[in-house]
């Protein structure tokens, strides 16, 4: 709660309506700008915690853009899931050194391929969106 009032407080709300206009036309821009951003907010904090602050703060833009809401939602969870094990201040990564007993290097090392996979599934339906839709879609027929 507090963190919500702190961003409300600092303008945050005005920027991120303003990144509607700025990247009018181009939502695909907005979308690796958005990700970037969830990424880095990822390494700190729980994603439960990030899309509480965060998604009522994007979303409004991300309609202003008419972007599918399905692949807006899917992008920003499966981006802050990323952030959750990316170096340095993954958390997961500090859990997963105690339990394996490694040190951070030989654990970063070990996850840089899970790392590279997941990001391929991230830009996957942000290059092409149909493809966030498309099971989804065969459950409503």
């Amino acid at each position: 709660m507090v963190a919500s009032h702190f961003l409300a407080l600092s303008g945050v709300a005005e920027f991120t309506k303003g990144l509607g206009t700025l990247f009018a036309g181009h939502p695909a821009m907005y979308m690796l700008v958005v990700m970037v951003f969830l990424l880095i907010v990822g390494c700190f904090l729980d994603p439960g915690a990030a899309v509480i602050l965060f998604v009522p703060l994007l979303l409004p833009s991300a309609r202003a853009m008419h972007l599918d809401i399905l692949q807006f939602s899917m992008l920003v969870n499966l981006t802050l899931t990323i952030g959750v094990i990316t170096p340095p201040v993954g958390v997961s990564l500090f859990v997963a050194m105690r339990i394996g007993e490694i040190g951070m290097a030989k654990l970063v090392r070990q996850t840089l391929q899970f790392l590279a996979a997941e990001v391929a599934v991230v830009i996957l339906p942000l290059l092409y969106p149909p493809f966030s839709s498309w099971l989804p879609g065969l459950l409503h027929r």
